[in-house]
């Protein structure tokens, strides 16, 4: 997920660069989503939030057999700031 998470931020500030404004989440690359799904397989879904041109929040959520994952959600934004769902586990989960 996180590897993921990374990967889709350098798509959207390659289309910021390109556009300059980040994709709203409508236009998040149907392709780059097909992508990450084809190499994470059906274990977490990336989608993007709070984007409004000015800035993102790409969330990583845990499906099939990982949905048990102590993590749940990982985060990141535009910003670089990184997250998870699950309170107190923001270190332990994006250190690993």
């Amino acid at each position: 997920a996180m590897a993921r998470l990374l990967e889709a931020a350098q798509w959207m500030e390659r289309a910021a660069t390109a556009t300059g404004t980040y994709p709203l989440d409508a236009n998040f690359s149907t392709e780059l989503k097909d992508k990450l799904k084809k190499v994470e397989g059906d274990r977490y879904e990336i989608t993007v939030a709070s984007a409004d041109g000015a800035t993102f929040t790409l969330i990583a959520t845990p499906k099939g057999a990982q949905s048990g994952d102590k993590c749940n959600k990982f985060t990141l934004t535009n910003t670089g700031a990184k997250d998870v769902s699950v309170t107190g586990k923001k270190a332990e989960c994006w250190d690993k």
